[in-house]
């Protein structure tokens, strides 16, 4: 029971869909917009402000009676929630841990933050890829088990040119995490060059050498910023060599570890991201 949608069967996409002072009310899951939302569900920029949401018991009683401000009951894999906001809603459930503020369900059956798939699916200048080898290469390692080392599964990356990595989508927003994470990413790909330059120098004059040649591949902390869920490096368009940036021949942009952009410029990611919730 929602009052947008009772249920959605899964990979739909609903946006800035508000619900002001309604009352919603079912025995099981119930929610401000969608009572039950399928895998691949997703909500962008959608709101419910001052309603009652309200899974009530009856003879059909449920042995999880979600009711949720948004969604009552996501299913796995994740619904996605994209800057969803609510306030002032009373949501109540006849058990009491089958409600939330903005989903009822358990936490592992929705995210909130971006589903990079969704974000880019019209965009031609970047391919997406889950390929372990991919995830690899962009956290600069060779383990298998990244959720292990990062403290969350990395569902996806996005990359330019089927080579460069300019983003990470993980499975959480917590902030701490994506912080360690951002700066374990930095280590391992700093480490690499430091263990290639000393593998292929013979004398401590040679690996100067080597350090002067790589000196802008080493990665700060600062080179990436965190979104919700996505890690992602700060590259403007103008970087990234797309297309229709090139028309700004004043811009002389590159990708290194430096500060090469003017202040005005937004990283691609960034923008991608601002688009997508506009």
């Amino acid at each position: 029971m929602g009052a947008f949608a009772g249920s959605v069967a899964g990979n739909t996409t609903i946006k800035k869909c508000n619900v002001t002072e309604g009352s919603i009310q079912g025995n099981a899951d119930v929610g401000g917009l969608v009572g039950s939302a399928g895998a691949g569900t997703i909500l962008i920029k959608c709101s419910a402000t001052g309603n009652t949401i309200s899974a009530v018991e009856s003879d059909a009683s449920q042995s999880t009676p979600y009711a949720g401000g948004i969604v009552g009951n996501a299913t796995v894999p994740k619904a996605t929630l994209t800057h969803c906001t609510v306030s002032s809603n009373t949501v109540a459930s006849y058990n009491d841990s089958c409600k939330g503020d903005l989903v009822a369900s358990p936490a592992e059956n929705w995210l909130d933050g971006y589903d990079l798939a969704d974000v880019f699916k019209d965009n031609t200048d970047v391919t997406l890829s889950s390929d372990i080898a991919d995830l690899q290469a962009a956290t600069g390692t060779l383990e298998e088990n990244l959720e292990d080392m990062f403290g969350s599964k990395i569902t996806s990356c996005v990359l330019v040119g089927e080579t460069v990595p300019i983003a990470l989508q993980f499975d959480t927003n917590d902030q701490a995490i994506l912080e360690k994470a951002k700066n374990k990413i930095v280590a391992n790909i700093n480490q690499t060059l430091d263990n290639f330059i000393k593998e292929h120098s013979t004398t401590p004059e040679e690996a100067e050498k080597f350090k002067e040649l790589f000196a802008t591949s080493y990665k700060k902390e600062e080179s990436y910023s965190i979104d919700e869920n996505i890690i992602y490096v700060n590259y403007c368009g103008h970087a990234l060599g797309f297309s229709n940036y090139k028309e700004d021949a004043s811009k002389d942009c590159y990708i290194d570890n430096l500060p090469n952009c003017p202040s005005d410029h937004i990283p691609y990611i960034k923008e991608m991201l601002e688009n997508y919730v506009n």
